[in-house]
């Protein structure tokens, strides 16, 4: 069967007091392993983490949302017991997010399972009030694994004031469609969305058609379309590397801070290989002109050329 943790985030948050903090508040995290331990043992069961603040860094302010070593515990534990957990959705944010770890980011690349944030009923920070609907199989499969299969996301439009009632903003397998396939064999896993990041990534130095998507729709479609522009749409490229090291996993400050240097860096080299390559370029044009224009005025001024100019002028002096 599928079990369903609802773990208490507030203990973990970083603006939680007081000090010094125990090593695990309220022996949860010591349940959530039992917990685990005893569906693991069970076999043919799951577990659904259920929170209400991510362990991640905020989009809006930046902000380290969980104190590091609680973040630390918590990814331990679900490492360990990556073969039971089916899910792990989050809130807090009041917009349509994830969160998955690529490469060496502080959420484990390993894990099969991203963390999805949903948006909110209230309003407060500009996006309209959502809800979401998760699709499972059940565990019908042969595998007996329960798998997130899609979702579908609806909003009430507060811009429009002729709403009355919800209606779907979008389905996730649609709208993110450059991933059909994969979402196909493997429903919402973490390969899924770490091929969605891929093609968020910048076109030629523009925003991506993926990214672009996302950011219409992070708000739960605030602007009261969800086919026209979010606010957060016209992202230049320091907003879309927020937002990259912000979905790619870094769960700390620092490790947000160290994300946005290296693009930063790699922006910065990419630009000084293009000025070397124009600096070469023009360096090498000057050296071609001046080489000609020596070669003509050797030419000129050659010993031949004096005594044909000479041997001319006497004659028509005869």
């Amino acid at each position: 069967g599928l079990t369903v943790l609802s773990i208490n985030t507030v203990l973990y948050s970083s603006f939680f007091g007081p000090e010094p903090f125990a090593d695990d508040p309220g022996e949860q995290f010591t349940w959530m392993r039992n917990t685990l331990m005893n569906i693991r043992e069970r076999g043919n069961s799951q577990a659904m983490i259920v929170g209400h603040v991510p362990p991640s860094m905020g989009s809006f302010r930046h902000t380290q949302l969980w104190k590091e070593k609680y973040i630390n515990v918590y990814y331990e534990i679900i490492q360990e017991f990556d073969d039971v957990v089916a899910g792990q959705l989050f809130g807090h944010l009041h917009s349509d997010e994830f969160r998955v770890g690529v490469g060496k980011s502080a959420i484990p690349s390993s894990l099969s399972t991203p963390l999805l944030l949903t948006g909110s009923l209230t309003p407060i920070h500009g996006n309209n009030p959502s809800f979401r609907k998760v699709f499972y199989d059940g565990g019908a499969a042969d595998d007996n694994l329960f798998k997130l299969l899609d979702y579908e996301s609806h909003r009430h439009s507060v811009s429009d004031s002729n709403a009355e009632d919800w209606s779907k903003l979008y389905t996730f397998s649609e709208t993110y469609n450059t991933a059909t396939e994969d979402i196909k064999t493997e429903g919402l896993s973490a390969n899924v969305f770490r091929s969605i990041l891929q093609s968020m990534k910048d076109k030629q130095g523009n925003t991506s058609p993926t990214l672009h998507s996302f950011l219409s729709l992070v708000g739960s479609g605030s602007d009261g379309d969800a086919e026209s522009s979010h606010k957060d749409n016209d992202c230049d490229a320091e907003c879309r590397a927020e937002w990259m090291c912000t979905l790619l996993g870094t769960t700390t400050a620092k490790q947000y801070n160290t994300c946005l240097l290296q693009k930063s860096g790699s922006s910065r080299h990419m630009i000084g290989i293009a000025g070397a390559a124009v600096f070469a370029a023009a360096f090498l044009f000057m050296i071609v002109v001046r080489i000609r224009k020596r070669r003509a005025r050797d030419q000129y001024e050659s010993p031949s050329s004096i005594e044909e100019t000479v041997e001319i002028d006497d004659q028509e002096m005869l």
